[in-house]
């Protein structure tokens, strides 16, 4: 009888290559067949084989979700290091037209912010988000396209489209928080088109200057540079009031009014839906959230539509000051800009340092090998995985 303790080595053959998985268990049971019984080498041979299919298949699932998950972390990244990009881009062309070529502003302002309101509809649509673009600082983009390019010559329309443009909309950036986030187009497009129009009117205003002698008539802004007399304190709070007035009517209708259902369900996303999460949530705002509580949730829409009025009203008050002094218009576009950067690296140090370093966390727990428990000494090794998977 061969003796069980001392064992005949196994041939290398019988491992697998490097360019496999399988295993001969055919070969490896032909050379230990006297070590046992011949139901114990059927029922170890079983174990053995349902093992193998379960480690294969567990390595071939893991693989797959590995390389699934890379190659989308990699399409991710793609895209934040475009967005970058055109962040970077859009900052320092901004500074060299509006130092350079001034007068040049409205042509560079509806070539970058009129795609990039585009864009964000196709990808708000797609979330069901696109009832932010029924909001105030979008129609102020409107409206100042409408001054450039085709009512150039109207007193009235200048002068909402200035109110509003350096009164609500460019504050909105301190409203909203919006930051200057280079990787993020959403936060990029957020940014431009609360300050864009500020800046084209502050170029408009200020260096009106002569574009004939480049575009001949067809790009002439100087009939836009009107005397500081036809602005006078109250119309500048009066007029785009009206111009307000008018843009709150038509969301109440086609926003709230014919879109009921989906707006108070939730099935569509607004600014109000979302400043309503913001205030009851954030503690910063608590000031708000006890307003809010106090007029009860059925009175909470006209609640913000009325701070809305407020927030507007108070933001129009020094747009006389802006417009009849160089340095106070000045130091206020700085400031919002300013504002703006600040936000952009409160957001990198304090938010997205974090969930970088939360994504790195998760990834390497992901990746680490959970190796079965002890065998207990009842259970033999295989019988402890077996049971472990």
């Amino acid at each position: 009888m061969q003796d069980q303790t001392q064992s005949p080595p196994l041939s290398p053959e019988l491992f697998p290559s490097q360019d496999g998985l399988d295993f001969d268990f055919d070969s490896v049971f032909q050379q230990s067949s006297g070590w046992f019984e011949p139901t114990q080498l059927d029922v170890l041979r079983e174990q053995l084989e349902h093992l193998s299919d379960i480690s294969v298949k567990a390595i071939q699932r893991q693989t797959h979700k590995i390389l699934n998950r890379l190659s989308k972390e990699k399409q991710i990244m793609l895209r934040d290091k475009i967005s970058f990009v055109f962040g970077a881009s859009y900052l320092w062309t901004t500074g060299f037209v509006f130092g350079r070529f001034p007068h040049l502003i409205p042509i560079y302002y509806l070539l970058t912010t009129g795609p990039l309101i585009v864009v964000r509809y196709f990808l708000y649509r797609k979330k069901s988000w696109h009832y932010f673009l029924a909001d105030l600082c979008y129609f102020t983009n409107f409206l100042t396209v409408l001054l450039l390019f085709v009512f150039p010559d109207n007193q009235v329309l200048y002068n909402a489209v200035f109110g509003l443009a350096n009164g609500p909309v460019a504050w909105a950036i301190y409203a909203w928080r919006n930051a200057l986030v280079f990787h993020s187009l959403d936060k990029m497009t957020s940014i431009i088109i609360h300050i864009a129009p500020a800046i084209a009117l502050y170029c408009v205003r200020w260096f009106p200057g002569s574009p004939d002698a480049y575009y001949g008539d067809m790009f002439s802004y100087k009939s836009l540079s009107f005397p500081s007399q036809s602005f006078s304190f109250v119309s500048s709070i009066v007029i785009p009031v009206l111009f307000y007035i008018i843009w709150q009517a038509a969301y109440c209708y086609f926003i709230i009014e014919r879109n009921s259902e989906k707006f108070f369900s939730g099935k569509r996303v607004s600014s109000y839906s979302w400043m309503l999460q913001d205030f009851l949530t954030n503690k910063q705002s608590s000031y708000l959230s006890k307003l809010a509580n106090k007029v009860g949730k059925q009175n909470h829409l006209y609640f913000f539509m009325t701070m809305n009025a407020i927030y507007a009203f108070l933001t129009l008050l020094p747009v006389w000051l802006f417009f009849n002094f160089f340095w106070i218009h000045t130091g206020f576009i700085v400031f919002i800009i300013n504002l703006s950067v600040f936000n952009g690296a409160d957001y990198y140090m304090e938010v997205f340092s974090r969930r970088y370093v939360k994504q790195v966390q998760h990834w390497v727990e992901e990746q680490e090998v959970k190796l079965p428990p002890a065998a207990t000494e009842k259970e033999s090794p295989l019988e402890a995985a077996l049971k472990y998977e």
